[in-house]
């Protein structure tokens, strides 16, 4: 691992966030993987640990900083800045439901696979979530610290922290060395969340959570904001439902976010979403054609992409894909089953979630959320621990 730090005026400091003007901070300090060079057994000894942790390069006893002196033995020696180019900051409720944990796995992992970098703040719940999620379909993802860069905080998610840097991702912070964090770090971590992203994305906020701090930032920053939509009864949507009502955009589908990122000008989709990852978000799924893989210049309608004809918004590439975007407004066959099953149970009687799951033969968890579903759509209601049609 290597630490680089950027001053507010260096060429590798976020432009993003250098736009945020006094609020951006003076310098920022990133930790990241070192790639080291293909080399023979004879180079690969003594010069090769100035990769290695806690050995910093030197030169003519100093530190080096990034854009001093990149070749350093033959190593990536600064940030890849193209992991900024096209940031999604996505943050939720450190005790998520069932429903918010489900909604922002799925929404994540569509969104990452699609070359969107993910940025979180590295804490319990939602951040987590997202980071990982990010991970597992192969994506890239950015974890904002509110300690100092070498300070790994929370410490049970030491596994996470590598995970992120072995993978491609970045930790960065405003602070050096082994800094602790305290109240006021939170909250000023909260701003380079929103400030480090195009747009941002909650899921499950309460009425008085962390997330609508960093919302309000980014409502001072102008960016973007999408919220997924909560049942009315649950506490920890009360603030992400708020915000919907002040403007947010309501999000129900990954290609909500997608549609925004594919109209920015000079878009181009990460270099994941040109291989593998051209499944759409699903995990361990590769498209096929005759039974091989399908390289995207051989089918430029895979799930559903067509190929950009240039204009506004528009690049030489694939644009792109609208992941499961039904072409209509009427709800999957699989759903519409599922919710006249469901209707035709209640109207007999009012069942628990625990009847409901045995008779329809589905996981709680699932369940759950496609009841959280269809009581916002007024379908049905809970009356005491139950559900019943309306």
């Amino acid at each position: 691992m290597q630490n680089v730090f950027y001053k507010k005026d260096d060429q590798g400091y976020p432009e993003l966030l250098r736009q945020t003007g006094k609020d951006a901070p003076k310098q920022i300090y990133c930790k990241f993987e070192m790639q080291k060079p293909e080399v023979g057994p004879s180079f690969a000894g003594p010069l090769l640990r100035c990769g290695q942790k806690n050995v910093r390069p030197l030169e003519n006893g100093n530190e080096v900083r990034p854009q001093q002196r990149s070749d350093l033995c033959g190593m990536q020696e600064s940030v890849d800045k193209s992991i900024f180019n096209n940031c999604l900051s996505v943050i939720g409720s450190r005790r998520l439901t069932s429903y918010g944990k489900q909604a922002l796995e799925q929404l994540v992992s569509q969104i990452a696979a699609s070359g969107i970098t993910i940025v979180s703040g590295f804490m319990y719940g939602g951040d987590a979530i997202a980071h990982r999620s990010a991970l597992q379909v192969g994506g890239r993802t950015i974890a904002v610290m509110p300690c100092g860069i070498d300070l790994i905080h929370p410490q049970d998610q030491e596994e996470l922290y590598h995970d992120i840097l072995k993978n491609n991702g970045l930790v960065i912070s405003e602070y050096e060395g082994d800094m602790q964090p305290t109240l006021w770090t939170y909250p000023r971590r909260n701003r380079i969340v929103a400030g480090l992203s195009k747009a941002l994305l909650i899921v499950e906020a309460g009425e008085k959570s962390g997330c609508l701090i960093t919302a309000n930032y980014a409502k001072k920053f102008k960016r973007k904001i999408f919220v997924v939509p909560g049942p009315i009864t649950s506490s920890v949507s009360k603030g992400s439902n708020l915000l919907i009502k002040e403007g947010a955009e309501m999000v129900t589908e990954a290609g909500d976010v997608l549609e925004f990122f594919r109209s920015l000008p000079g878009f181009e989709v990460g270099p994941s979403f040109a291989g593998p990852l051209l499944r759409c978000g699903q995990k361990n799924v590769r498209p096929l054609e005759n039974g091989n893989e399908v390289r995207p210049q051989q089918r430029s309608d895979l799930c559903g992409m067509q190929k950009a004809q240039g204009g506004r918004g528009q690049h030489s590439g694939y644009p792109m894909a609208k992941c499961n975007r039904p072409s209509d407004s009427r709800m999957p066959p699989d759903e519409e089953s599922f919710e006249t099953q469901v209707l035709e149970m209640l109207k007999r009687e009012p069942l628990g979630v625990d009847e409901l799951s045995r008779q329809l033969e589905m996981s709680s968890s699932e369940l759950g959320v496609k009841l959280s579903m269809m009581e916002m759509q007024g379908l049905i209601e809970i009356r005491g621990s139950k559900y019943a049609s309306k």
